[in-house]
């Protein structure tokens, strides 16, 4: 829950390099949980990696409940 907080901060305050590493730890931490995908490419898409982007988000809704 820690890391799911920090992780809304830093996105949210565009800190996308801290948000991209907290996100990264996060699906390594909970692979099968979609928050970390979709943050995680989210943060790609606006920091212009869009190929990874997608690959990321199709991850994320492999695993939405």
């Amino acid at each position: 829950k820690k890391d799911v907080t920090k992780c809304l901060q830093y996105y949210n305050a565009g800190r996308y390099t801290d948000a991209k590493k907290v996100s990264l730890q996060i699906t390594k931490k909970y692979p099968k949980h979609p928050f970390g995908w979709k943050v995680l490419g989210e943060v790609l898409r606006r920091t212009g990696e869009k190929a990874e982007s997608i690959i990321v988000n199709k991850k994320s809704f492999k695993f939405k409940s």
